[in-house]
């Protein structure tokens, strides 16, 4: 039956399956005083669930095996972050990236990976409890279960968690995203894992803000990953310069892997890569942050990003470390000033500067192209944003003022395309 079952899964299009005990995972202890040390963050639901993660029979009663999968999204080297100076990610050419774009996590090139997976979770979940009978209850999950799903993963032989605390596999690298099967249907474990890291610390030198800060232990809250898409608040002053172009996710620690010479696309994720959404120009995503993601086709996952302003915010911080201009280094430098000084202006940005940025930036950057200035618009907006956040003018109000402001614009454009009707 346990064969029967994998083959099904390989059938499905996943690239690995694998069985485990549903007995609590040995990681447990070490989870709950990563939770005590608060290298979580913000991530709340992680010590809420705490208790969960540490007994899968908490999560469904009666379980008895989980079954781990792999789906690799590994692909051609696409565009890469821009490493920062004292950084070894340079090991790894990056692809040039224009001044005021940013790149993109590799993972988030893809239609949203929870959409692709659900229907093969289901069939196979559907096929476990037929396989079981009509007793047999399970339970499906991608990267959203309240389990700790790399040391389950690891347990059952998928791969090992590397020092980066990410998933290796010995035949796809670490570029793989990781769902399970916890069902009441008992079936025998697969042999685990063991570590293969050795002496390697390549991970460990590559990640741009120190966040692996001993082998197997990392910080959160100074990954660029939680930095760009979990945290709520302004990113840090002393983080921003370390980020480069980044505006969602880093792939540093993975990147430097040794492994990934074995890597390899996988069957579901291949047929839904969007490689376009490697590089983003920010000018374009900051005005896509207060309207809708539909336009640009960017994945649910960014969205997800721009509603919690994780997104938004750290398009603020590349734009100013990604401009080769005086001028914006300038604004910037007064911006972060007044931001470790003045607490009004700090309570002001957390709240709603994405906000401001974006509803301001967006038409000034359509009326600095239709003057045919391209930095008008780039530096105008970062000096209105800076004087609405001293003033504390009220949304209504900037509300007329980007309305005043399109209205310029399409004014501009009536005219210009009045004196060149070939002009659209």
């Amino acid at each position: 039956m346990k064969e029967l079952i994998r083959q099904h899964a390989l059938n499905l299009g996943f690239d690995d399956c694998r069985f485990t005990t549903a007995a609590p995972p040995d990681g447990a202890t070490y989870f709950q005083a990563w939770l005590q040390d608060n290298h979580h963050g913000e991530m709340g639901w992680l010590a809420r669930n705490a208790e969960k993660r540490a007994n899968p029979d908490l999560v469904l009663r009666g379980a008895k095996t989980i079954i781990a999968l792999a789906i690799s999204y590994a692909d051609e080297p696409a565009a890469q972050c821009r490493p920062n100076a004292g950084s070894s990610a340079s090991s790894m050419p990056p692809v040039p990236v224009a001044p005021l774009h940013g790149v993109i996590a590799r993972y988030a090139r893809h239609t949203d990976y929870h959409d692709v997976l659900k229907a093969g979770l289901k069939a196979l979940n559907d096929f476990v409890n037929q396989q079981g009978g009509p007793d047999t209850r399970s339970l499906w999950y991608v990267d959203t279960g309240p389990i700790l799903e790399r040391e389950l993963a690891q347990r059952a032989g998928i791969g090992f968690i590397g020092k980066h605390n990410n998933l290796i596999s010995r035949s796809r690298g670490n570029w793989i995203i990781l769902a399970e099967i916890i069902t009441t249907l008992e079936l025998p474990p697969d042999e685990p894992e063991k570590n293969r890291c050795g002496t390697c610390t390549s991970c460990i030198t590559a990640c741009p803000t120190g966040a692996i800060t001993a082998p197997f232990r990392l910080d959160a809250r100074r990954c660029i990953s939680y930095l760009t898409i979990e945290l709520k608040g302004a990113i840090p002053v002393e983080l921003r310069p370390l980020i480069g172009n980044r505006i969602f996710g880093c792939d540093d620690c993975l990147a430097a892997c040794p492994w990934n010479k074995f890597a390899r696309s996988g069957k579901i994720m291949k047929a839904h890569a969007k490689p376009e959404l490697g590089v983003q120009d920010l000018i374009e995503l900051l005005a896509l942050a207060q309207t809708s993601p539909g336009p640009m086709a960017i994945n649910a996952a960014v969205f997800v990003g721009y509603k919690h302003r994780g997104v938004a915010g750290s398009l603020v911080a590349c734009l100013g470390m990604t401009l080769p201009s005086f001028l914006i280094i300038l604004i910037i430098a007064m911006y972060l000033v007044g931001f470790r000084e003045n607490h009004y202006v700090e309570s002001f940005f957390k709240g709603i500067r994405p906000a401001v940025v974006a509803l301001i930036a967006a038409p000034l950057y359509a009326l600095g192209k239709a003057i045919k200035i391209r930095w008008w618009g780039v530096l105008l907006a970062a000096l209105i944003a800076m004087a609405i956040a001293y003033a504390g003018v009220s949304p209504a109000i900037m509300v007329v003022v980007a309305a005043l402001i399109g209205l310029l614009n399409g004014m501009i454009r009536k005219h210009r395309s009045g004196e060149n009707p070939d002009v659209s």
